[in-house]
């Protein structure tokens, strides 16, 4: 319990270890305090006792935070669960590792401005670059695309691409989405009388009906003597920064995706 003007125990733990190795706690998150990480675990654990659920399954969120809070206990911290954790398939999993590693050991994200040849002089894998554009983390992709019959029905079907873009137009159509936006793929905005509003693509518009694409690939049909209101958008409905987050390799893998025959 804690006392007023007085430290709990934890605190006092915290203090001697940190004096006691001749260094104030780190203030930042650029650089994980592992003292510090092993107090909060320590201080969450002591909360409610440990639940008895199911098990979490390999490679999940739920399996990494379940061995970090294991680990954090262990003498060594967690650097035994950050290596099995590195090439995990699952984005959120690995990346919650990351910041244990040594700054040389971590992934290299392009981030924003990056060179296009950093990319496009990489030759990518076509198998890895699937896995990338289905999977359910990282660019998630699928979720407004079709390839070969795989995605979902939102944005343009990606399956042919290749015949009317080079890697290099593709990669450039991705970085910036709104440079050229074909009109059948132009955002709406639409309002009805009763107040309802739709986002999503025209599939078909004529005096009687206005027929929208929104994003769970369903088309919704609105009365257009309903319709009060109709805003295409300036921008592409795909975001920018997409890429961010990948390394030069992975954008590699996903042109060679899209390129492949």
């Amino acid at each position: 319990m804690l006392v007023p003007g007085r430290p709990d125990r934890s605190v006092l733990w915290y203090r001697l270890n940190t004096e006691s190795q001749g260094h104030m706690p780190h203030i930042g998150s650029r650089r994980v305090d592992d003292l510090g990480s092993r107090l909060i675990a320590s201080w969450i654990e002591s909360l409610a006792p440990a639940s008895d659920g199911p098990v979490p399954m390999p490679g999940s969120t739920s399996a990494a935070l379940a061995a970090l809070r294991s680990a954090q206990k262990a003498p060594g911290g967690p650097a035994g669960a950050t290596a099995s954790m590195k090439g995990s398939t699952n984005a959120f999993a690995r990346d919650l590792f990351a910041r244990f590693l040594p700054q040389g050991e971590r992934r290299r994200t392009l981030g924003a401005g990056f060179d296009p040849q950093e990319v496009l002089g990489l030759k990518g894998d076509p198998a890895r670059g699937k896995a990338l554009f289905h999977g359910e983390t990282g660019p998630q992709c699928a979720r407004c695309h079709m390839v070969s019959g795989q995605g979902r029905v939102y944005g343009p079907d990606l399956t042919e691409v290749r015949k009317k873009f080079d890697r290099a137009a593709l990669l450039e159509n991705i970085v910036e989405p709104s440079k050229a936006v074909a009109p059948e793929f132009v955002l709406h905005s639409v309002e009805t009388k009763d107040g309802e509003g739709r986002v999503g693509f025209v599939v078909a518009s004529d005096d009687q009906e206005l027929r929208l694409r929104v994003e769970s690939g369903e088309i919704v049909t609105l009365p257009r003597p309903q319709v009060v209101a109709d805003d295409p958008a300036t921008l592409s409905a795909m975001p920018e920064g997409l890429l961010a987050d990948l390394t030069a390799q992975e954008v590699a893998d996903l042109l060679a995706y899209l390129s492949a025959p």
